[in-house]
């Protein structure tokens, strides 16, 4: 029998793939690949949920039911889950590195598997709350009128008066609880508990539970960043820079307490925990909101009337408001505040707030309307 010829010898078979799989076959490749979900997740950050959607799904459904479950957790462990988990990233990456390549690239699956998770999730958890209906609709304010200047400095120098009668009968308390034993209740729980009454009592953001416990980050580590606090998305874990003072720190606290229980935009946060600190029955919280607020107030007036309305403050006021810029000064680095701000305003933009970084000073409006 003649010997087949190569070119007859593949008559009737298959071509060759030449390495390319089948179309199916890439398909379930690619969805094998953590980069791809990554890269999801991420494009995920930038879809504009409509109102509706971010108010049913968010607000309504997983934040009450999963903010059960972070508070347990964050009321139940002193450190920080975030710190931990990155921790535990960078000790999975050096054990990968110390095992070689085939471990460095196990490392980085596992790595890059969690960042694909926690990007996916990202808008479930926290994301979405950027979309939901706005504090002011939610509190019926209307805020239309104060954008008439002479109506705004009329109200604004109410509001500065009636805040300044709470700065002063809190500071009196405060300086009278000095010379008792330690309160059972710790500031930080007595803001999370008057600021979780008045989200309910204001159905702004009913059935969501809040910790009780802040967590910090190592000191001045925030500052350097020009920031005081944040929070953790992923478990809605309040920090705030331990190098802070007592009264800014819990002023800090009323707003990232604010973030934790659902409400993601800035201004929102801050006049909520403002808000909820003036009505507070805790002296140390109501007197840290009220010198919050009257800061904000104060810097809005000339160096004369500020002058004024500084020396109208109770004593140790200002220089509480002092020591908070002192502290702030020390850490700041200008460099990583500029980056910091610029990132943080790129990032606030593509979750719908226009306005970026300047969303913050709507806050002052939100409350001089509320008030």
């Amino acid at each position: 029998m003649a010997k087949p010829t190569g070119r007859s010898s593949r008559v009737g078979l298959p071509p060759s793939d030449g390495g390319y799989a089948p179309s199916g076959r890439r398909r379930r490749s690619l969805l094998s690949r953590w980069w791809f979900w990554l890269l999801l997740g991420v494009a995920l950050q930038f879809v504009p949920w409509p109102t509706a959607w971010a108010d049913l799904v968010y607000r309504d459904l997983i934040h009450p039911a999963w903010s059960n479950v972070t508070t347990s957790l964050n009321n139940a462990l002193p450190l920080s889950l975030a710190a931990g988990l990155l921790l535990a990233g960078v000790t999975v990456l050096v054990i990968g590195l110390v095992n070689g390549w085939r471990g460095f690239r196990t490392a980085v699956r596992i790595v890059g598997w969690t960042l694909a998770i926690g990007a996916l999730s990202y808008p479930l958890v926290f994301g979405m709350g950027y979309r939901t209906t706005t504090l002011e609709t939610r509190l019926g304010l209307d805020t239309s009128w104060l954008t008439a200047p002479a109506a705004y400095q009329e109200a604004a120098g109410l509001v500065r008066q009636a805040v300044l009668a709470t700065l002063s009968e809190s500071a009196a308390q405060v300086a009278a609880l000095a010379a008792l034993p330690p309160p059972s209740e710790s500031g930080e729980a007595a803001a999370s508990r008057c600021l979780s009454a008045w989200l309910t009592t204001n159905d702004v953001w009913a059935g969501s539970s809040l910790p009780h416990r802040l967590k910090t980050a190592p000191r001045g580590l925030l500052l350097r960043f020009g920031s005081a606090g944040f929070v953790y998305p992923w478990f809605l874990e309040p920090h705030t820079d331990p190098a802070l003072p007592q009264p800014a720190a819990l002023g800090v606290a009323l707003h990232e307490f604010a973030h934790a229980g659902g409400l993601a935009r800035e201004a929102e946060a801050e006049a909520a925990g403002v808000l909820a600190g003036l009505a507070c029955d805790d002296a140390r919280v109501r007197y840290a909101a009220s010198l919050r607020v009257a800061s904000g107030l104060a810097n809005e007036l000339s160096p004369e009337d500020r002058a004024t309305y500084l020396a109208a403050w109770p004593a140790g006021a200002e220089a509480d408001l002092d020591a908070a810029a002192a502290v702030a000064r020390q850490f700041r680095s200008e460099r990583l505040t500029r980056a910091a701000t610029d990132a943080y305003d790129f990032y606030l933009r593509s979750q719908g707030t226009e306005a970026g970084m300047a969303d913050y000073d709507r806050a002052l409006i939100l409350i001089i309307a509320a008030l």
